[in-house]
């Protein structure tokens, strides 16, 4: 039996609904995967204050405030969450709250992030951001962003975008245990552009290893070739016109911003998307000085 990719999931929870259709998300999940669960509550900075007037002191303290939503956090546990998921919870002071899911996720050594998002269009997502982005920028785990208008406890419909980057097939491990879990149909969409021949070779070679390997673990997909140079709005559009209920993606840190009004593919896509987006950074680059050969330096690419 294929042993499972998940085994602790990190839930920021802020008691909205959307944050409650997240979590209910990654309860099915947990459940997919015999995964236990981390239920974290992040309190902003400012908020812990001490107010004294007249003799009378109203706490907000870092204590009293993380003891109180601690014990809020486990009533909403205590409801949501039945006797066969472990789960642990926790409250958190910072500065910033990406960085607290980041540092939190981090710790507990999380192996998924499920957390709501609020769906933009895409002149209000350039400015406004997005919490949930980032997180998928530093996240040392992949991130299941779920927008705020309907819950999910399934996926049927799978939508897997692949770019021609050297990365863009390191999510595939992942996305079959998703498909197999949830015995979903899958479509590839393999994104090029004719401007850039070289690319669109490299896709090509891509997209037919891939077949290969879904021949491999008995998956069938449909695989479909666009030549576009918006790949996000896409991405977006092809989600829509299938009727997925996920979309997975690569999340690479190279990817910049165009014009004024464009945002890089990730970013749109998560701020923009009615339906659950899983996003996976790839793995980290480092560069490694090896001893020098006939005092000729030499260096080895470790991902």
């Amino acid at each position: 039996m294929e042993s499972t990719l998940i085994k602790k999931i990190t839930v920021p929870v802020d008691y909205s609904e959307t944050s409650r259709s997240a979590l209910a998300l990654a309860l099915e999940m947990s459940r997919q995967h015999q995964a236990s669960l981390h239920l974290l509550y992040v309190v902003e900075q400012y908020q812990c204050i001490s107010i004294s007037e007249n003799g009378l002191i109203i706490d907000f303290t870092k204590e009293s405030i993380k003891a109180a939503e601690l014990k809020r956090l486990q009533k909403l546990a205590n409801e949501v969450i039945d006797g066969q998921t472990a789960y642990v919870v926790e409250c958190r002071i910072a500065n910033d709250l990406s960085t607290a899911v980041v540092e939190a996720a981090l710790e507990q050594e999380s192996d998924l992030i499920v957390m709501g998002t609020q769906v933009t269009s895409g002149f209000v997502s350039h400015f406004v951001g997005s919490v949930a982005y980032d997180v998928v920028k530093t996240a040392p785990c992949p991130v299941l962003t779920v927008p705020n208008h309907r819950a999910w406890t399934a996926f049927k419909k799978i939508l897997f975008p692949v770019r021609p980057v050297a990365t863009a097939l390191e999510k595939y491990d992942l996305a079959k245990a998703m498909i197999r879990h949830n015995k979903a149909e899958l479509t590839v969409l393999g994104l090029y552009n004719e401007d850039t021949p070289q690319l669109s070779d490299a896709l090509t070679e891509m997209l037919s290893n891939l077949e290969i390997q879904l021949k491999y673990d008995r998956i069938w997909a449909s695989i479909e070739l666009a030549d576009t140079e918006e790949g996000a709005e896409l991405v977006l559009f092809k989600s829509r016109q299938l009727d997925v209920d996920l979309i997975i993606i690569t999340a690479d840190e190279s990817e910049t911003s165009g014009s004024f009004f464009e945002s890089p593919y990730t970013e749109q896509i998560i701020n923009q998307s009615k339906v659950p987006v899983l996003s996976i950074r790839p793995a980290p680059v480092r560069v490694v000085q090896m001893q020098p050969i006939d005092a000729i330096p030499v260096f080895s690419v470790v991902a």
